[in-house]
């Protein structure tokens, strides 16, 4: 981590969401916490080898709000429930964060499974924009969003990474 040799930077991510089997044999995509989105966090490691977590920090939307861990609508991933299976929304700008860098001018880049997308984060954690593979705006997204990544990664298996 830039300036401090001892910390490192983890990026949480989208929330509890474990997969409910009614009895019918019907399965379901719970949400603990809909509103829960991804989180940078600054980790430090101590001299008695131990961590202490310094900062969390919320993912944002540029103008404002926290970013969801809610499904994306287009490619479908999930169908998201809360845990009395009531319908949830999908959020376009939502991500499922698997990985995070930092680039050489302090801007964090987040992977993502959802749609998969790569997005550009300030260090203040509002996402500046994403990138995406053709063929995969909605025209819901509120975050800059460019679909130039190859239409192909929008056919890998859901919930797989990026």
């Amino acid at each position: 981590m830039p300036g401090k040799p001892n910390s490192f930077y983890t990026i949480t991510d989208r929330g509890p969401a474990p997969d409910f089997v009614a009895g019918d044999g019907t399965a379901y995509k719970t949400f603990a916490i809909p509103e829960f989105g991804p989180h940078i966090v600054t980790v430090r490691l101590l001299p008695n080898g131990t961590a202490r977590v310094d900062e969390v920090k919320p993912l944002k939307h540029p103008a404002g709000g926290e970013i969801t861990g809610l499904p994306t609508r287009f490619p479908a991933t999930d169908v998201p429930y809360d845990f009395n299976l009531n319908l949830l929304p999908y959020d376009d700008d939502s991500l499922d964060a698997e990985g995070i860098t930092i680039d050489r001018w302090g801007n964090f880049w987040v992977c993502d499974e959802y749609k998969p997308s790569v997005a550009m984060v300030a260090r203040n954690g509002r996402v500046l924009f994403r990138l995406v593979p053709e063929g995969t705006l909605t025209g819901y997204e509120q975050i800059p969003t460019y679909d130039v990544l190859p239409g192909v990664l929008a056919k890998r298996r859901n919930n797989r990474g990026f």
